[in-house]
């Protein structure tokens, strides 16, 4: 059953859905039913001209999956086959179901309509204008190309085709909402903890919530070099002693990295450089040496590529591993995978002011390099992949990543303090057992 029908449209809304100029677009923030929009409009498409084909295209695969062919259930009431990807309607039409690397099947048929959900997420406008290129079936009527879309900083082709190019181009036309010119179709828990992201994350605000265009990438920063600043004075006392050591593997970066920490201190820190430290047996030799140097028995260790190997071995060697996969899925809805994760962890330490400040300059510098995208309408967070930081600022953030899985796994590990005091106490005790106090 489509759930639809206890929704109040609203202008912009409407206005969006009777358009019938050639390339429509409602670029708008969260919660203003952009998905809801895109595929009503589809559908009347469709079943306005029998025949017609439309495509409704997603960038990748497991968001068209996961959220787009859902939403098309849900609006629509029509079940859709992940293994299909195509719906067909009584009247003959038919809607496909596509995601980047698929647009080859388009090239041999033309279409009546299609649909570019989440199109700031194509960094160029080669899908939609290979998309254009396909807009000429007959049968259609009228020939239309919708996108949906979160406004964009100034630079990307969204920005150029619709608001630079509508006062000249009456093909493009677009809406604009911010999500409180939704508010009455929304939670008032929803509408209350988005207003608090203008004070907590001014840049999310300005972009998904009130719809501003021109914020930069600059801003999307989970842990701000100015934040990271105000623990500089900080003296903090901690009711435990918690000590891990924290390795991000040299695989394709420029460092393996290696901290000592104590209550989330950087205590110690090895950084080995050259070709030889990507051999798994030698690096397991040094982080043994280092870890049982600074008497610690709990390591976390990027476990991907050769960092599984060298995991595996300090296990061997009786440590207490935790196996790091940054890229696995994150048992929080919110982030896109466990690197997204473990920073904004650390990000909520920073900004509580619950850890000092990290005692090396060059790993602050790397954590607040790391940009991160907002995923759709549910807020997701993605970071920007190492490559991509590498390219911008021209080195890996080894080091900043290094010290967020110390961080992170800090909270995993016992009380050193209670362990001491426990051996300590049956040391005395095996000592009394045999003294002549005992006999």
């Amino acid at each position: 059953m489509a759930e639809t029908t206890d929704i109040k449209l609203q202008e912009y809304q409407a206005d969006f859905l009777m358009a019938d100029c050639r390339f429509p677009a409602l670029i708008s923030a969260w919660g203003t039913g952009k998905s809801m929009c895109g595929i009503l409009k589809g559908m009347k498409l469709s079943e306005e001209y029998p025949g017609n084909r439309g495509v409704i295209f997603r960038r990748e695969f497991t968001d068209l999956a996961n959220s787009t062919m859902k939403d098309f259930t849900l609006y629509t009431g029509i079940p859709v086959s992940e293994y299909k990807k195509k719906v067909e309607l009584p009247n003959k039409s038919e809607i496909i179901f596509l995601h980047m690397k698929e647009l080859d099947v388009l090239k041999n048929m033309n279409i009546g309509w299609f649909l570019l959900e989440q199109a700031e997420e194509l960094e160029s406008p080669e899908q939609f204008d290979y998309l254009d290129g396909r807009l000429r079936l007959k049968a259609a009527g009228i020939r239309q190309g919708m996108v949906i879309a979160n406004t964009t900083d100034k630079t990307h082709w969204l920005y150029q085709y619709w608001v630079e190019n509508a006062r000249n181009d009456d093909r493009f036309k677009y809406w604009q909402a911010t999500s409180f010119d939704n508010e009455e179709n929304l939670p008032a828990d929803t509408i209350a903890s988005w207003k608090l992201l203008k004070e907590r994350n001014p840049a999310v605000y300005r972009r998904f919530v009130m719809n501003e265009w021109g914020v930069s990438a600059d801003e999307f920063v989970l842990i701000p070099y100015e934040i990271l600043q105000l623990l500089r004075p900080l003296e903090i006392e901690y009711p435990f002693t918690r000590r891990i050591v924290s390795v991000d593997p040299s695989q394709g970066g420029d460092e393996c990295v290696i901290y000592a920490m104590e209550n989330y201190r950087i205590i110690d820190k090895l950084i080995l450089q050259g070709v030889e430290f990507r051999d798994t047996m030698k690096v397991a030799g040094h982080v043994a040496v280092f870890a049982k140097k600074n008497i610690i028995e709990h390591i976390a260790i990027d476990s991907i590529g050769i960092g599984a190997g060298i995991a595996d071995r300090l296990r061997e060697l009786g440590f207490q591993v935790f196996y790091v996969q940054s890229a696995d899925r994150s048992g929080i809805a919110q982030y896109s995978n466990k690197r997204a994760e473990m920073y904004a962890y650390v990000s909520d330490m920073v900004r509580e002011k619950r850890i000092p400040y990290p005692a090396d300059e060059e790993a602050a510098k790397q954590l607040a390099s790391v940009h991160y995208k907002v995923l759709g309408s549910n807020g997701q967070i993605a970071l920007e992949k190492k490559d991509e930081v590498k390219k911008r600022i021209g080195r890996s953030p080894d080091r900043g990543d290094c010290y967020v899985y110390g961080i992170y796994h800090t909270q995993f590990c016992p009380d050193a303090s209670i362990r001491k005091r426990d051996y300590n106490r049956r040391h005395r005790e095996e000592e009394m057992a045999g003294s002549f106090m005992s006999s």
